[in-house]
């Protein structure tokens, strides 16, 4: 194709571009019109460099999603931090355990800790989840208040003991998340007095 037809072509497509590969040629002509004047702009990629750029871009689009992949599966200390947040904002209206340092359970925060049976439940399996707690962290103060937080937050409970918490929670209007951190406040003073 000339030249000169090619220009007829693209006037007639009306400033969109067209793309232009001659027969038994190894190049691909991109011809764009430049629309405040009648000067063209001309990019030859061969057939090499095609498939090298679309291949560089396949690989970084895989090597950006493995990136994004762990960025996504490490997200427990935001939930955890959301978990915290609604906490502390149930124990507004609640006032189940005081917030200044050491933090510790009120009168009302030891009455629904007895009344969900969480403290008989905790006398019980104190052994067990003292070993667990031992596991996770140094025992300094206050790693053995966020690793027993962090505990009770994760724990799997009895099957038959978690309905009855959830059906407590739900007959005092108070969440399961906040009693198990009442839970967690009474066993870390059982840890600490252990120590």
């Amino acid at each position: 194709m000339s030249s000169s037809g090619l220009r007829k072509v693209l006037a007639a497509a009306q400033s969109t571009g067209e793309f232009a590969c001659p027969q038994n040629s190894r190049t691909w002509n991109c011809y764009a019109l430049r629309l405040s004047s009648g000067h063209m702009l001309t990019i030859n990629i061969t057939w090499e460099y095609f498939l090298g750029i679309f291949g560089t871009l396949i690989a970084l689009a895989y090597y950006a999603n493995g990136r994004f992949t762990r960025i996504e599966t490490n997200f427990e200390w935001l939930a955890d931090t959301l978990r915290d947040l609604t906490i502390r904002t149930e124990n507004v209206s609640t006032k189940a355990f005081e917030i200044g340092s050491p933090i510790s359970l009120t009168a009302t925060g030891g009455q629904l800790l007895r009344d969900s049976g969480l403290k008989s439940y905790i006398d019980r399996h104190k052994d067990d989840l003292t070993a667990r707690l031992r596991a996770r962290a140094p025992f300094d103060l206050y790693t053995v208040q966020e690793s027993a937080f962090r505990l009770f937050d994760h724990v799997s409970l009895d099957e038959p003991f978690a309905r009855h918490l959830n059906k407590f929670a739900y007959r005092n209007g108070t969440s399961t998340d906040l009693l198990r951190r009442i839970g967690a406040i009474y066993f870390r003073d059982i840890a600490v007095t252990l120590n």
